[in-house]
């Protein structure tokens, strides 16, 4: 059983652009969050499903890289990173890191 009241949890898409280094999008990245887990899918490909406790706890206080299928989660000088199928990471904007951090 989970810890959430269905009625108070916000379930729905998020987007994130993932940049190059001239702030050009070369991929978006789409977090679809329901009841319990958050899946995070690149075009039509699952990359990873997460618990939504799990990431919350880890974009809180984000110390050692979360590895979850084929993302990787880290931290990078003071900002937060993914990256995708072992490719170079894009840090990931802290607005966007605000968003997740307010509904999930």
């Amino acid at each position: 059983m989970n810890s959430y009241n269905s009625a108070a949890v916000w379930c729905g898409r998020l987007d994130l652009h993932l940049l190059d280094q001239r702030q050009r999008t070369v991929g978006i990245l789409e977090f679809s969050l329901r009841l319990d887990i958050c899946t995070v899918w690149y075009r039509n490909r699952t990359l990873a499903v997460i618990h939504r406790e799990a990431l919350r706890t880890w974009l809180l206080t984000p110390m050692h890289p979360l590895v979850v299928d084929d993302l990787v989660w880290a931290v990078e000088g003071s900002r937060v990173a993914l990256s995708v199928d072992g490719q170079p990471s894009h840090l990931v904007p802290e607005v966007f890191i605000g968003q997740l951090v307010s509904v999930i």
